[in-house]
């Protein structure tokens, strides 16, 4: 058995009425999803979705950061090319990708083929390490002047205006 899955003893008579048994692997690794993303998957297409959780099993778990480059296109296509045998392009990804990112559920960086899976709507890992993300992608945003309404429940406007004076920052 390794960190990567749990495995799983179940049971059963054999033909004589003797017990024998059996194992199951189950992989250890899984992200959380935050109900509030229900209205924006609902407007993905199968495939768009498939991606979006293909994404979810490959960013990082410390940052939910992940490389969208070629090689990782190119393992989905793969993917997709084993579940449902219809050969896609390159081209179908970098669409999910721009529709990913239009819908917030993805977040671009600085670096061409960085992103981060949209803490707010899901996350892998523990809870005080999505406050932390949740929080440096929040500031860098707002340090850089950069648009926060995929990170926030309410209008940029109406979040401006709620700053206040902090003390215990300084």
């Amino acid at each position: 058995m390794n960190d990567r899955e749990t495995r799983v003893k179940v049971f059963k008579k054999d033909t004589e009425g003797n017990d024998v048994c059996n194992s199951v692997g189950f992989t250890n690794y899984c992200v959380k999803l935050f109900f509030n993303a229900q209205h924006i998957l609902l407007k993905l297409n199968p495939y768009e979705r498939c991606f979006f959780d293909f994404l979810c099993e490959q960013m990082k778990k410390e940052n939910n950061k992940v490389f969208i480059d070629k090689p990782l296109k190119e393992e989905f296509l793969r993917f997709l090319q084993l579940i449902d045998g219809d050969p896609k392009k390159i081209d179908a990804i970098d669409g999910y990708v721009v529709k990913l990112t239009d819908y917030g559920l993805i977040i671009r960086s600085n670096d061409r083929a960085l992103y981060v899976v949209n803490p707010k709507y899901v996350f892998k890992g523990p809870e005080k390490d999505r406050i932390k993300c949740l929080t440096e992608i929040l500031q860098t945003r707002i340090d850089a002047n950069k648009p926060l309404k995929f990170l926030i429940g309410t209008t940029e406007e109406r979040f401006h205006e709620g700053f206040k004076p902090d003390k215990r920052r300084w």
